[in-house]
């Protein structure tokens, strides 16, 4: 079987590869891509944003769907906008909890292979997860926490 991986940075791509070399499967290729998109170019996409998949399992009729798209925040009181038209683009209560973590995790739940450690790491320290990481060392926090708090 042939596989592919394509995004818009070099070392996001190598990851998702890497990933698939390593036993993960399209899913978890896909979660370590979107991962180390969020590190190598954060106005893409990556942890801060949301995320829509559409995931087609070789063999079945109908695809899955996921919107992991964000919530609004819980002090949104819907009162204060109903007499807007539309909600307005500067206005606080625009501002929604970014879904991708939790899509990450939803994905990984019915689909994935490896463990989100395994996706999330380089176990070798060679690899483009390892370049990224040592070359953004406050992601790497940031992303590690974010995955672990998600876990939990």
């Amino acid at each position: 079987m042939s596989n592919i991986v394509v995004s818009p940075h070099y070392l996001s791509t190598n990851a998702g590869i890497e990933i698939l070399q390593n036993g993960g499967n399209a899913i978890d290729a896909a979660i370590g891509t979107n991962i180390v998109q969020g590190v190598v170019a954060p106005e893409t996409c990556g942890i801060g944003g949301d995320l829509f998949s559409l995931i087609w399992i070789n063999g079945e009729n109908t695809p899955y769907c996921l919107d992991s798209s964000g919530y609004a925040g819980s002090n949104v009181d819907i009162s204060q906008l109903s007499s807007q038209e539309s909600i307005p683009l500067d206005h606080p209560m625009s501002v929604t909890v970014p879904g991708a973590v939790k899509g990450w995790f939803s994905m990984h739940d019915r689909f994935g292979k490896l463990s989100i450690d395994e996706i999330s790491s380089d176990p070798d320290g060679t690899g483009s997860l390892s370049l990224v990481w040592q070359s953004s060392s406050d992601n790497d926090f940031i992303t590690k926490g974010i995955l672990n708090f998600a876990s939990n």
